[in-house]
């Protein structure tokens, strides 16, 4: 289900129709993560097989291969695409700042993770490095606090 801003087609449901009450997306109920986005969204299908996005695509960020834009989730189904397994990632406001959790099943040969940041969901700039445990078969959990977010602050990784 979704609900809200739609002007980039960022809720899935194949328009760019804003949503005052909630909608179904598509016809699946297998997902297991999303993470909403100003203009764009990524989900995550149950056995994590599937990494999915709708929204804008100026910078490719939707993983399709393409820069056009989707109104409706677009999955990449070649796993082996990413060196690393993404369980989930979210993003908080606390006191100090904005918090970005990710948890990940397995890493092969990832030094670092990037952080970046953008105040118009296209533009993004690197906000901070954290250095993850290279290769590793178990899940981690990381975090890094932005203290230098303001209310209009996206992020990605």
């Amino acid at each position: 289900m979704g609900w809200g801003r739609n002007s980039e087609g960022q809720l899935g449901d194949g328009t760019t129709t804003q949503r005052t009450t909630p909608v179904q997306i598509g016809t699946d109920n297998f997902w297991v993560d999303i993470a909403p986005g100003n203009l764009h969204s990524l989900a995550l299908k149950s056995g994590r097989e599937q990494f999915c996005a709708t929204g804008t695509n100026y910078d490719a960020q939707l993983g399709d291969n393409t820069t056009t834009n989707k109104t409706s989730f677009v999955c990449n189904t070649n796993s082996a695409a990413l060196p690393v397994t993404f369980m989930s990632i979210s993003a908080n406001r606390i006191t100090a700042g904005i918090q970005v959790n990710w948890k990940v099943a397995g890493e092969s040969g990832i030094s670092n993770y990037e952080i970046e940041r953008s105040t118009d969901g296209r533009n993004f700039t690197t906000a901070g490095t954290v250095i993850a445990a290279g290769s590793s078969s178990i899940q981690k959990i990381y975090n890094w606090i932005d203290v230098n977010a303001d209310a209009s602050t996206c992020f990605t990784g």
